[in-house]
C-alpha cells in the first residue's frame, strides 16, 4: 500500500493506533488465509515465529494495555478483540488511494462477518485503525474516502482508485480528473483494465463503487 503524506480528516471516534509489529502479532493469533491476505494488503513482511519484530510487537501491546498475557497465551483486550477477529477472518478487502501533486492518501478497508475497519498508514510505521458503521458497504466507504481526498488535495490532475478483493476475485476502478474538470475512468478485473474513457463528472465518486459492484 502506498504510504500517505496526508489523510482525509474524519472524527477520531474508536481510533486505535498500532505499529506494524503490533499488527503482525495480532495477525499471528489466528493464522490462516484471511490473516495472510490482510498482511499482504498491508504490505507487512512475512516473518518467522521467532522474529524480533513479533517480540517487539508483543511487548508493545502488553505495555500499552492493548493485550495481556494469560499463562503463555497473548489475549487482546478491549476494542482490539473485535479488531483482531475482523483482520483474521476477513472475507473482503478494499484498497482506496488518491494522488495529486505527488501527495498520496491511502487506506485499506477490511470486512468480516459482523464488522469492518479501515486502516490508514501514518508516518513512522504507525497505522490509524477505525471501525466502520455496520451495514456500510466497503466499496461505498472507499468511494467516500476518495471523495474526501479529492476535497483535501488541491492539485490537479487528481487520480483516485479502489480495488476490491473478495470471493468473486479482484477488480478495480480508477478515475482521473484533469485541471479543466474533465473526467476519465477505467474499471475491470485487476490487472486487465481497459484504456480510460471519458465520463460525466461525479462529485460523489460513487461511480467507483458502482463499477466494482
Amino acid at each position: 500500500m502506498t504510504t500517505q503524506t496526508e489523510t482525509a480528516n474524519r472524527p477520531d471516534d474508536g481510533l486505535i493506533e498500532l505499529t506494524g509489529p503490533e499488527l503482525l502479532v495480532l495477525l499471528s493469533l489466528n493464522e490462516g488465509p484471511a490473516a495472510t491476505r490482510t498482511r499482504e494488503n498491508l504490505r507487512l513482511p512475512d516473518v518467522p515465529a521467532d522474529s524480533p519484530l513479533l517480540a517487539a510487537g508483543l511487548s508493545s501491546l502488553v505495555v500499552r494495555r492493548l493485550a495481556r498475557v494469560e499463562g503463555e497465551v497473548l489475549a487482546p483486550v478491549g476494542n482490539v478483540v473485535p479488531l483482531t477477529r475482523i483482520l483474521t477472518t476477513a472475507t473482503e478487502w478494499v484498497e482506496a488511494a488518491a494522488i495529486a501533486d505527488e501527495r498520496t492518501n491511502a487506506a485499506l478497508l477490511v470486512g468480516a462477518q459482523g464488522g469492518a475497519v479501515v486502516l490508514e498508514p501514518r508516518p513512522f510505521g504507525i497505522w490509524h485503525v477505525r471501525p466502520l458503521q455496520m451495514g456500510d458497504a466497503l466499496a461505498d466507504a472507499a468511494s467516500r474516502f476518495v471523495r474526501a481526498a479529492f476535497a483535501q488535495l488541491p492539485g490537479r490532475p487528481f487520480g483516485g482508485s479502489i480495488k476490491v478483493v473478495d470471493a468473486s476475485g479482484a477488480r478495480t476502478a480508477a478515475v482521473r480528473v484533469e485541471g479543466d474538470g474533465t473526467w476519465e475512468m477505467t474499471s475491470g478485473p485487476a490487472g486487465d483494465e481497459p484504456a480510460p474513457s471519458p465520463i460525466t463528472p461525479d462529485p460523489t465518486f460513487g461511480v467507483l463503487a458502482t463499477a466494482v459492484a
